[in-house]
């Protein structure tokens, strides 16, 4: 994955919790609190900045009854330039 499609999947991850945070009228505030966490956090995983952390992110993705899922790209030479 290049950087590009790493800063992509970030971003869509993003408006995914946005769009179930809104579903269930929560606001960012409210969310944030509720985690722990800053609104200025919430904000950035939302974003898909690249300043947020992992652990956040899937703090919020549970919360909000969402799943994050890794599988094995169905090509294998997808991404294999990074390999050795």
């Amino acid at each position: 994955m290049n950087r590009g499609s790493a800063v992509e999947a970030a971003v869509e991850i993003g408006q995914t919790i946005r769009a179930q945070r809104r579903e269930y009228n929560v606001t960012q505030k409210d969310l944030a609190q509720r985690l722990d966490m800053s609104e200025k956090t919430l904000r950035a995983i939302e974003r898909g900045s690249s300043s947020a952390k992992l652990e956040s992110t899937l703090r919020v993705i549970t919360a909000l009854g969402l799943q994050f899922q890794v599988r094995r790209h169905t090509d294998r030479t997808y991404g294999a330039s990074l390999l050795p």
